[in-house]
This record gives C-alpha cells, structure tokens and sequence, in this order.
C-alpha cells in the first residue's frame, strides 16, 4: 500500500502503535513518512526446523538461507507466523498415539511471565486436542471408503 516507505520503518511503527489502521494514519498524517529504526538494532537470525529442513530466518528483514534436503516445492517462503503449529509450539510427532495430558489450569497469575507460560501450556493442550480429533475423524473417512469397497467387491463375485 505504501511502496516508498522502508518495510523496516513500517515494522517499527506497528510495534509500536499495534494497529495497522494508526500506522496508516501515521504515514498519511506525516506526509507519506515515517521514522527508520536506529541502526544499532540489527536483526538476529534464528534457525527453525521445518520437516528436514532447516531454514534461518531474519526477523528484522523476513530473508531466510535454508540448508538441508527438503524444501517447498511451490516456492513459497514461510515465516515464523506461517509455519506449522507443530514445529512453532514444538510438540512431538509421537504425541498423536499418547494419551492426552490433564487439561491446564484456566487460572490468572499474577505474573507476566507465569500467564505466558500458562498460556503456551494452554495452546499445547488446545493443538493435540485438536489434532486428536482431526485423526480420529482421518481413520474414520478411511474406514469408511474401505468399507464400501471391500463391499462393492465382494458383491461383484
């Protein structure tokens, strides 16, 4: 929407404001500008696991080098806001054959620290959950296209 303004600067602003539409307002109130970021803040690249694949992001500049065997076939670059859940809330493989763990407390803390921690608890809980049922519901659908055409076979005889 705005091409001549910096995405760094852009970045900046939303941090700050939180709100897209402000940072808008922002850029139109100031005649189409906004402030660059001091440069003393230079982004720090992190390595994330995605399948085999190890991709390095650059949060400040959304780059990313990817080393290992795998990759996407479409092209499409993912960042850390697009990559699966499981991989992002590092959750096992293995957790879809265990039981489910006791659901976590729906308590307010008084710490900031201790909410987030909850919270990240929470969402855990919340995805095996949900993929639990999304498996259920996969086994389910194959059963039931295996079911017809075992039948369909049979009565062909």
């Amino acid at each position: 929407m705005f091409p001549d303004i910096p995405e760094a600067a852009i970045r900046l602003d939303l941090s700050r404001t939180g709100s897209p539409v402000i940072t808008s307002d922002n850029i139109l109130r100031n005649g189409g500008t906004l402030p660059m970021p001091p440069e003393a803040r230079q982004p720090q690249a992190r390595p994330v696991m995605i399948g085999e694949t190890t991709v390095t992001l650059n949060s400040g500049t959304g780059q990313r080098r990817t080393a290992g065997s795998g990759g996407t076939s479409s092209g499409v670059q993912l960042n850390a806001a697009q990559s699966p859940l499981v991989s992002r809330l590092r959750i096992s493989k293995d957790a879809d054959t265990e039981p489910l763990p006791p659901q976590p407390p729906k308590v307010w803390e008084t710490d900031a620290g201790k909410r987030a921690e909850v919270l990240m608890k929470r969402k855990e809980f919340m995805l095996m959950e949900a993929r639990k049922k999304f498996l259920e519901k996969k086994k389910q659908s194959k059963a039931a296209e295996k079911a017809p055409a075992a039948t369909a076979s049979t009565t062909a005889e």
